[in-house]
Formats: structure tokens, sequence, C-alpha cells
């Protein structure tokens, strides 16, 4: 299944390179109650990446200080910011936060066609169909075939679904990886409300939830993982989601690694980027950068991941 061969590509990677310093992370505020903020730049004309940004934080007695600071400071988006202010830059360093970007080339191709996506499908319904407790799970299982006959159109949105996949496993990867510093007793994402969020019922967060359990057992001795809290942000009738400001960590790392060309090591000309990435980005040991490629062969895919270093730019 994809999602379990991208986690398992992307523990290998952070086992080796990333892992050391998560560790040292989690050691500095213990706790078993854990948040993730997520956002996203995906399509944007002209930009060299997609990016899938997330910001980790702790709960439990951390979390009344971080949501007074978050409030106070963390109150502009980076696109309604002329230039990020000092304090907004410290938030964005905070070394209570641990900042991760996933960046993927936004001409990817993650599901070969259709067909392969139908299938995908097929084999998701009947396992959920064929586990233990299938009964409880009727509500996801009729979620999963409402999507499933949407995809029998010539016009299902694939690339929306690609980007459901890679969000949802992105998240549970996370979730595994504070899991394995310390058995967490809950873990809550939330993401900014968009289409990933929202479609098919927000079956994202049903995306997550299985991930996640899926991969606590696989790769932690049949543990069944975490209780999920609040998975993704959800108001209603379009209020203000109450992590707006939580949010925009994750926003602002999103934006500038979206705008930054890898190879040609070059960013816009706007100050506001060059600002985060060099006060905020580079250097930091409470930031990763982790590329993703995927390769198509006779219809088959494969993932491979490598940690980005970023150098300071004048």
């Amino acid at each position: 299944m994809l999602p379990e061969m991208i986690i398992d590509c992307l523990d290998s990677t952070i086992t080796q390179q990333v892992e050391p310093a998560f560790t040292e992370y989690v050691k500095r505020q213990p706790t078993t109650k854990w948040l993730m903020f997520s956002d996203y730049v995906l399509g944007h004309p002209g930009r060299p990446n997609d990016t899938f940004a997330f910001s980790l934080m702790p709960g439990g007695v951390h979390l009344d200080p971080l949501n007074a600071d978050f409030a106070a400071i963390a109150t502009k988006d980076l696109k309604d910011t002329g230039v990020v202010d000092d304090s907004m830059l410290r938030l964005l360093a905070d070394e209570r936060l641990f900042n991760f970007c996933f960046i993927v080339n936004p001409s990817r191709k993650i599901v070969p066609n259709i067909a392969t996506l139908r299938q995908m499908m097929d084999q998701s319904i009947a396992m959920l169909e064929s586990c233990d407790g299938a009964e409880t799970h009727k509500k996801v299982i009729g979620q999963f075939k409402a999507m499933r006959n949407k995809a029998a159109s010539s016009s299902f949105n694939v690339r929306l679904l690609e980007n459901i996949i890679l969000a949802t496993t992105f998240a549970a990867f996370l979730t595994l990886l504070i899991c394995k510093q310390v058995r967490a007793e809950a873990v809550g994402w939330f993401s900014d409300r968009d289409s990933i969020t929202a479609a098919h019922q927000s079956i994202a967060k049903w995306f997550y939830g299985i991930d996640v359990s899926a991969c606590c057992q696989r790769l932690m001795q049949g543990w069944r993982g975490p209780e999920i809290l609040g998975v993704c942000g959800e108001a209603e009738g379009g209020s203000p989601l109450w992590c707006d400001a939580h949010l925009r960590v994750a926003d602002h790392v999103a934006g500038v690694v979206s705008a930054w060309d890898i190879e040609q090591h070059t960013l816009p000309a706007n100050p506001k980027y060059l600002q985060v990435f060099n006060e905020a980005i580079v250097d930091r040991p409470n930031v990763s950068l982790l590329q993703l490629h995927f390769n198509q062969q006779d219809n088959e895919i494969t993932v491979s991941a490598s940690c980005v270093t970023a150098s300071r730019k004048s």
C-alpha cells in the first residue's frame, strides 16, 4: 500500500539523519500529549515546490504558555505580511516547536492511472470490511464506497486524492515518530481548512486514523497507537478556526520553502522570504526539510526520500 511504502521510506531516512535531534527535542519537554499543525502550498503558479509543512508542539503543562505566545505573536499569514517582525521570527525558530516540511515536485504522479487508483480503493474497502469490528466502521466504509463511486467518473480529481493521501500519510508518519520517542497518550492533528480536509465528507480524518493505527501496530509490537484528538481543523459557518494562530508557523515555512529553488538556491526578491529562510530555517536543529521523489515504471511507483540542507543566503 502506498502510505505504508512512504512511511517506511521516511522512517529509514529519519532514523539515520533526523531522529537524534528529534529525540533531544522530545526529552526537553516531556509530555504524553502532542499537537501538530499543518499548512500546504500546492500547485501554486511559478513555485518550484509543492510543500506540506507541519509544526509539532507539546501539550500538557506546556500548552498554556505556547497558546499565549501564538495568540499574541502569530497574527498574520505570510501572504499578508510585508516584513516579518522580530517576534514572529523568534516564534518560527522557537525551540519548543519542531517544524517538518515535506517537499515534492509539483509535476509528481503517485498514482500511475485511474484504473490503479480504483483498484487501490477496492482493496482498501475490502480490507475495512474484513477487519475485526467492521460493524463499528459502517460510516467510514460508506464514505470510502461513496468516494469509489465518484472515481468511476473520468472527471474524478485524482490530484486532490493524491494530496489527501500525502498529507494524511505525513501526519501519520510524524505521529509514529512522536510515539517512538514517548508512548503518547494522545495526538491532535489540526490542518488548515481547505479541500484536503473537506473533500469526500472529510475522509482525510479516516485516512489519518487508519494509517496511524496500522503503522503503530506494524512497527511498535502490535500497539494500536495513541488516541487521536481533533483531527483537522473544523469550524462551522466559515468562522475562524480556534487554531488559526497556531497554523501560521506552518504557513510561513510552507510558503517560503515552496518558493525556494533548491538546485539554483534562489528565492523571490521579496525580503520576507529571505528573513524566514535565514532566521527560521537555516541551521535550525528543530527544522527538518525532507524531499520525496516518486518514480514510475511499468505502472509501478517507487519512492525515495532525502534530507535537504539549507545554507544561508545573503
